[in-house]
């Protein structure tokens, strides 16, 4: 998945903006390029971001996520772009789903913020790795009970610099071996999910 904030993320956010400087890229404020938006050169940083990252792990970006909230022009961005399968500017559902962009069907893989250890660093999230252990294992219990009736889908977002803590670290092992001793989950890269829906659920 590619992010927004992706210059920042790889260590290149200074040569990236040097590099967009010396271009005469209208971007005024390093930090615009969040917005996606047309008028400061979106479609331009989208494609220079997959190349980046194509350029560093000699694979291509499958998916697109904003680290903060996506424009009005995002999608149409993305399918314009023609690289990305899917994108996952959504918090509204436990099961990916199809839109309409420019007359296009494209991919929603939703995002969850709330299984995520970005909770660590708020003033009202997790204290330590049993909280964040049990809310985790709360949600997988009830999506599997409603997985009865229909498959459901739960993100669990980690950051090494938050996670890969010692006192907290532990909360992963306890939710992987909660996971393994259940049975008809599948643990999956989003791309997975993007190429089976792509292939079972088109229509």
């Amino acid at each position: 998945m590619m992010q927004c904030r992706l210059k920042k993320i790889l260590g290149h956010f200074l040569a990236i903006d040097s590099y967009l400087y010396e271009e005469g890229n209208p971007v005024a404020n390093p930090y615009a390029y969040y917005d996606n938006d047309r008028s400061i050169g979106g479609a331009y940083l989208l494609e220079a971001g997959f190349d980046l990252i194509f350029k560093l792990t000699n694979k291509k970006a499958k998916g697109w996520y904003c680290r903060y909230a996506p424009s009005e022009n995002t999608r149409n961005l993305l399918v314009e772009n023609g690289n990305f399968l899917y994108d996952s500017d959504s918090y509204n559902d436990e099961l990916p789903y199809w839109v309409k962009v420019k007359k296009k069907k494209h991919l929603i893989i939703p995002y969850s913020l709330d299984t995520n250890d970005v909770h660590f660093k708020l003033p009202s999230g997790f204290s330590g790795a049993t909280q964040f252990y049990e809310y985790v294992c709360d949600s997988i219990n009830y999506l599997y009970k409603e997985g009865i009736h229909q498959p459901k889908l739960l993100n669990i977002g980690l950051h090494p610099r938050l996670i890969g803590r010692p006192g907290r670290i532990v909360a992963i092992e306890k939710i992987i071996q909660h996971i393994n001793s259940l049975k008809k989950i599948w643990v999956c890269r989003r791309e997975d999910i993007a190429n089976h829906w792509i292939n079972n659920f088109y229509e």
